[in-house]
């Protein structure tokens, strides 16, 4: 089992990647989670295609918008 500090630092920098543009600290934090990480530049501009353009196709809307209209119809999420 990892030891609690492990799992801390791994949760806050999966965190970060969907809350703040990367920046080096968050590079250095997936680094040494997952071993290496991609260039800072790649790390910011999958930043801004996933979590900001709405143009890009590989948009990921904000949970907050999609879930406020979410509604359940006969048990099922509509």
């Amino acid at each position: 089992m990892p030891e609690a500090g492990k799992v801390a630092r791994a949760l806050e920098a999966a965190a970060a990647l969907l809350l703040r543009e990367p920046d080096a600290r968050l590079r250095a934090m997936v680094a040494h989670w997952a071993g290496e990480a991609p260039p800072l530049s790649a790390m910011r501009q999958d930043f801004f295609d996933v979590m900001c353009v709405a143009q890009s196709q590989r948009y990921v809307p904000a949970y907050a918008h999609v879930l406020r209209r979410a509604r359940r119809e006969d048990g099922s999420w509509a």
